[in-house]
């Protein structure tokens, strides 16, 4: 972002931000999660699509130190009713779209907070589909709206074994089962695919 601000960072058919813009969003959602009640080692189950606001919470929770657990939309309700209590898995980004879905499931849950990525705003049916759990809104580039105030995220430790992400299987043979990798594994990856790639500013 401080190299080349202006720079494509991420695009999608609905919103394209520069690094400079894809580094204010991820600034003010870690604030916003952190003012939530997110610390150092909180496990957040992620179902959302491939979008910049994907980008901005992804990053977002690395920066208060949450450890995101991913899943596939397309997973049915007793599946993610599992992760979530297996989890304890308080708050929950999902796709605007999967409301009427997983709704009942979250509102049967421990979730204290949802994170709807949409791009208009929530209408009455949403939260009455959630059950009353508390809920703000990504919009496509990666806004936020919401009613909370930031708080300032507490620096996770340094470590490059510390968990970075759990990415879950389809569930296709069983029960989904979590892949752990570590902030270690992610920058190998991304270092052989940039190479690999020959991608460059």
């Amino acid at each position: 972002a401080s190299r080349t601000p202006n720079a494509p960072a991420v695009a999608s058919p609905t919103a394209e931000l520069t690094y400079a813009q894809l580094a204010q969003r991820v600034r003010e959602l870690a604030g916003i999660l952190a003012g939530s009640g997110l610390h150092p080692g909180s496990r957040v189950l992620v179902a959302l699509a491939n979008t910049p606001a994907t980008v901005v919470a992804g990053l977002a929770l690395q920066v208060v130190g949450a450890m995101p657990l991913e899943v596939s939309r397309e997973w049915s309700p007793e599946m993610m009713a599992h992760i979530i209590e297996q989890n304890r898995v308080r708050q929950v980004f999902l796709d605007g779209r999967d409301i009427r879905a997983w709704g009942p499931v979250i509102s049967d849950s421990d979730v204290e907070r949802v994170w709807v990525s949409h791009a208009q705003p929530l209408a009455e049916a949403a939260r009455t589909a959630l059950g009353g759990v508390a809920m703000g809104r990504l919009a496509p580039d990666g806004t936020v709206e919401t009613d909370l105030r930031p708080g300032i995220p507490s620096p996770p430790e340094r470590d490059p074994g510390r968990t970075a992400v759990v990415l879950y299987t389809s569930g296709s043979l069983g029960r989904p089962a979590g892949v752990v990798q570590s902030f270690g594994n992610v920058d190998a990856n991304s270092r052989s695919i940039v190479e690999y790639l020959g991608l460059g500013p």
